[in-house]
């Protein structure tokens, strides 16, 4: 997997909801359900004019494809700037929602015997975590779940 992260400056400033409301259609009408594409975070500093958006898509080649030349001038034409994109090799993701963590290894290597095959890359399960390790007052640590 890959991260991806876009950088931008508008020229125009917007209003939270101005913002919002164009991440949100850009949201619904081109990101959702997107193939090759798990996620996408949009951010935005209205004080700045700042915008970020992290990606994680299945490969590296994925992204490429889509941040294209023709995707940079869409850009350009729609937000009035160019991003700067970065791309980063995903190594660990943590999902709060699906209740785990997984260290990604790279395909067609072997797995330990605790592991599961997710999109390709086998991904080791931890037996459980070390709530100790986690900063947080006393009062909110919670009992670790087992992952299955």
């Amino acid at each position: 997997m890959v991260t991806v992260i876009v950088k931008y400056k508008t020229p125009k400033s917007y209003t939270r909801e101005e913002i919002s409301a164009m991440l949100q259609y850009g949201a619904e009408n081109m990101f959702k359900g997107m193939p090759h594409l798990y996620s996408k975070q949009f951010c935005f500093d209205v004080d700045s004019s700042d915008g970020l958006s992290v990606y994680l898509w299945d490969s590296r080649a994925s992204a490429e494809a889509f941040f294209s030349d023709q995707f940079l001038e869409t850009f350009r034409q729609s937000m009035g700037a160019t991003p700067t994109i970065e791309y980063h090799d995903t190594i660990v993701t943590v999902d709060n929602r699906a209740g785990d963590a997984d260290r990604l290894i790279t395909p067609g290597l072997r797995c330990p015997s605790r592991a599961r095959r997710a999109n390709g890359f086998a991904a080791v399960v931890p037996r459980r975590v070390n709530p100790v390790s986690v900063s947080r007052p006393a009062s909110s640590v919670r009992s670790p779940a087992r992952i299955k």
